[in-house]
């Protein structure tokens, strides 16, 4: 009898041990060997299934059977998991409700997993630059100096000294600073998006020609024919976007220098309209006793709007913080052809004024018929002037 305790208490701490299900074994136990069921040599103990009902399982059922009859209980909340993994990650969590959490002396040795922490470029190269100064200083053993005074370990910083290139160049731009990784600036093809760029940088850097999609598009699909094949490349216009976003081009307009910006003429502006408002009108004669010596259908408000011969002639495809500069291949094409003149009438039921078209040239050499055309248009003038201009002759015949 004392010889079956100790047994019993030996296979009690055996099985705890090894986290599994605890089976006490009784005198029935030591029964002859041929009458024992089947045990499995594992570490995960499986039922047994009688020879009869194993002939009659399929192998999906009885793999089935398999995973789901070990049992891994919980010592506090008796839940039970089919795998050890599952078991240790309830133990380790710190979501469930299980009181053993942090309470189980077995797994207080169990280290905790360190979450990584990562570093901006910015934050890399100002450690860089502590470590320079230290090193100016005449330090010792610099490295663990920022070690110990920043936190760090003495591996990163290496890793970064190797890196200090690369980590200069983007924490000193605005655009790199702040990220946390380098990503290549690599697509689906990404030799034939180098050579697109070549070519975009010779057009728009040497050339000064204008980029658009369209210009992308069809370059990138001859590069490609000419390679390694379309292979399915559409050329779409969200490619055209990811491309201008991995290689810095954004949709600029051309620089314009002779024309003063608005904060500049903003007195003159403020000036004009205050001599309209106080000066003109409170003048005699007073023909209105409201608004004063104009009156809302004597007071008409005329604009001038130019026609380039060439549309969009301003905005093209341009790298990031550089000029835009265009060269229009035509020679003129970016000037006006013709000017549109609109004047209204502040008082809605007087009558309105036809709208003035001045095109660029002389006239000469049209046929009859499109003068014929032009002159039957309805509330339409139209008019010739060598540059396009309202000129002292066209605002005389416009009067």
């Amino acid at each position: 009898m004392g010889m079956g305790v100790c047994i019993r208490a030996f296979l009690l701490l055996a099985l705890t041990g090894f986290g599994g299900v605890v089976v006490v074994l009784g005198s029935d136990d030591f029964a002859p060997p041929q009458k024992q069921p089947f045990v499995m040599p594992q570490r995960h103990r499986r039922v047994a299934i009688p020879e009869d009902v194993r002939e009659k399982m399929t192998n999906t059922v009885l793999n089935t059977i398999g995973a789901g009859v070990t049992a891994f209980t919980c010592i506090v909340c008796n839940r039970q998991f089919s795998r050890g993994s599952d078991l240790t990650r309830h133990y380790n969590s710190r979501g469930n409700d299980c009181s053993a959490v942090g309470s189980i002396s077995d797994l207080s040795s169990v280290k905790p997993k360190e979450s990584r922490k990562s570093y901006t470029f910015q934050k890399k190269r100002s450690v860089l630059m502590y470590f320079d100064e230290l090193l100016r200083k005449g330090c010792y053993n610099p490295i663990q100096m920022v070690s110990h005074h920043l936190d760090l370990k003495c591996s990163t910083i290496r890793l970064w000294i190797r890196d200090r290139a690369k980590i200069f160049y983007l924490g000193g731009k605005s655009e790199y600073a702040n990220r946390r990784k380098w990503r290549v600036k690599r697509g689906e093809h990404a030799d034939a998006e180098h050579e697109l760029f070549q070519r975009f940088v010779w057009r728009r850097v040497k050339q000064k020609r204008r980029v658009g999609y369209r210009w992308l598009k069809k370059n990138m699909r001859q590069i490609l024919r000419d390679g390694e094949g379309l292979n399915g490349f559409t050329g779409s216009n969200q490619w055209a976007r990811n491309f201008c976003l991995r290689w810095d081009i954004t949709n600029q307009c051309r620089t314009n220098r002779k024309v003063k910006s608005i904060r500049d003429r903003l007195e003159q502006i403020r000036g004009f309209h205050q001599f309209l408002i106080y000066g003109l009108q409170r003048s005699k004669p007073e023909r209105c006793p409201k608004y004063g010596r104009f009156p809302p259908n004597r007071m008409f408000h005329c604009d001038q709007v130019p026609l380039p011969f060439s549309p969009n002639c301003r905005k093209t495809l341009n790298l990031k913080k550089s000029q835009c500069a265009v060269a229009d291949p035509v020679g003129d094409g970016g000037k006006r052809f013709a000017t549109i003149h609109i004047t209204i009438c502040a008082d809605p039921h007087s009558r309105q004024i036809n709208i003035e078209v001045y095109f660029r040239g002389q006239g000469i050499g049209l046929s009859d018929e499109e003068m014929n055309f032009y002159k039957t248009l309805p509330s339409i003038n139209v008019r010739f002037q060598e540059k396009a201009w309202a000129d002292e002759n066209i605002c005389l015949q416009y009067i």
